[in-house]
């Protein structure tokens, strides 16, 4: 087997990757398939087969790095031109098969169609190009399989994404001669920055989460912990040093008192996974998260009522973000404690990342209603939206779902990220098709939605304390 087939059939050969061949499968094959079904999606259709060539070159670059990270990988033979030449495979293959489709959606004059096809041929080789140059410079591309589904929901959505659609496309294929000097430049620096030894000598021993490294809790676990620390030697935080004093004191004062030394241990572990690294970025994410609260207040999904927008999936979005705060019945900071402190330490985790989670969802809120004050029609080309804030009702259709998250961190500790996933996707289907029911509901039928979907995460969690062997099944 030559190296260059070796490289190739790593695609196939890690089973991480197969789920997201599924998700790839999912979102490239309808830019494809619906120009073809649908006369009205011929107009702009290069704007949506773009996808395909984006996510290729992001999930191949992936494997790419998640190699180089390795230790002494800067020194296997010719490893820059075995890359380089499996790359271009792949990027060659995406965009002919991209081309080939757009060739049979158009309609024309020969000559015409003949330009339009050699410019979205270089057009997808710019992009697949690119979406190499994102991951060499990505340390984690976590946040890649949201964008690509939300350029992907941009492209089918009714009246801005026809515009959109048609927009891209005519600034694309306006001018021969900006679409090869493009393409030139973006792939000569994808292949000078594969070819590069000292660029894969600094991205040796690097921290590096890869797409297909997102499914395992361990590497998600240690890329955190990696980067946390090398974050924390350059500009080391004052509050959180202070903070970590205080809570290891009150664990010594209390070397008497297990269960108190057991919960302010549990402080200290979610402390310690939620603190920032810096300031800043619990500021860019608290921002980040108001700004698509209003941006989703103008979005109204054909499901949902007339004044319930999108906005409301921010309650989700926290919800699933506090899964990040794992539940882990098998640490306990080796601390001497029995069955029954450990019990009462995750429903006391529980608790706390509960709190916080409606804290969060309460400001987000806020934001939103305030907002709704300020905001009340927006004008963009020539379409009129309406903004709709969050309603606070809706907190209590996502908040069943924690424990859930919960149970799966318990039950498959070692592919936290897929099941959650699962899970995710079946919450948001479900209060989709039955928001108005759920917005029928009254206080006590909400109080026992919540007390139904809690009590099977307490018996998960009593019968891993008390029955199981909690050193064996940890991940």
């Amino acid at each position: 087997m030559t190296p260059v087939r070796a490289a190739l059939t790593t695609l196939v050969q890690c089973r991480s990757l197969w789920v997201w061949h599924v998700w790839g499968i999912a979102v490239c094959i309808p830019p494809l398939v619906v120009p073809m079904a649908n006369p009205a999606y011929r107009e702009g259709a290069l704007t949506g087969m773009l996808l395909v060539p984006l996510w290729s070159g992001l999930m191949t670059a992936s494997i790419y790095r998640d190699i180089l990270s390795k230790p002494f990988s800067f020194g296997l033979p010719r490893h820059s031109a075995v890359w380089r030449r499996a790359m271009s495979s792949v990027g060659l293959v995406v965009a002919a098969a991209c081309t080939m489709v757009f060739l049979l959606s158009q309609t024309g004059t020969p000559s015409a169609v003949a330009v339009s096809v050699w410019q979205a041929l270089l057009w997808c080789l710019t992009v697949f190009a690119a979406g190499i140059l994102t991951i060499t410079v990505t340390p984690n591309p976590g946040f890649v399989p949201g964008v690509v589904m939300l350029l992907l929901f941009i492209v089918f959505s009714d009246n801005f994404g026809a515009y959109f659609r048609v927009s891209v496309e005519r600034t694309l294929l306006a001018s021969p001669l900006v679409t090869i000097v493009a393409c030139a430049l973006v792939v000569t620096g994808a292949w000078l920055r594969l070819g590069s030894r000292s660029f894969a000598r600094r991205l040796c021993g690097e921290a590096f989460l890869p797409l297909h490294g997102i499914w395992s809790g361990n590497r998600q676990a240690a890329y955190i912990a990696d980067r946390k620390v090398k974050l924390l030697r350059k500009t080391p935080g004052a509050a959180m040093m202070a903070i970590e004093r205080f809570v290891l004191g009150r664990m010594r004062a209390l070397s008497g008192h297990p269960t108190a030394r057991s919960w302010w241990g549990t402080l200290y572990i979610l402390g310690g996974k939620a603190a920032p690294s810096r300031a800043s970025h619990l500021v860019l994410a608290v921002t980040g998260l108001m700004l698509l609260a209003v941006v989703l207040g103008f979005y109204h999904p054909k499901r949902f009522p007339e004044d319930v927008s999108g906005a409301t999936f921010i309650m989700f979005l926290i919800c699933a973000l506090n899964a990040d705060y794992r539940i882990n019945p098998h640490a306990a900071l080796m601390l001497n404690i029995s069955r029954k402190i450990r019990f009462r330490s995750l429903m006391f985790a529980a608790l706390v990342q509960t709190l916080v989670v409606c804290f969060l969802s309460a400001a987000i809120a806020a934001v939103s209603i305030a907002a709704g004050r300020f905001l009340h029609e927006v004008t963009l080309l020539n379409s009129t939206l309406t903004y709709d804030p969050i309603i606070p009702k809706t907190f209590f259709f996502f908040t069943p779902m924690i424990p859930f998250f919960y149970i799966c961190q318990v039950w498959f500790p070692r592919n936290i990220a897929l099941s959650i996933t699962v899970v995710g996707v079946v919450a948001v289907v479900l209060v989709a098709a039955n928001v108005q029911r759920l917005l029928a509901m009254g206080p006590l039928e909400l109080a026992l939605l919540q007390v139904v979907c809690w009590l099977p995460f307490v018996a998960v969690i009593r019968q891993h304390c008390f029955r199981r062997d909690l050193e064996l099944d940890g991940p």
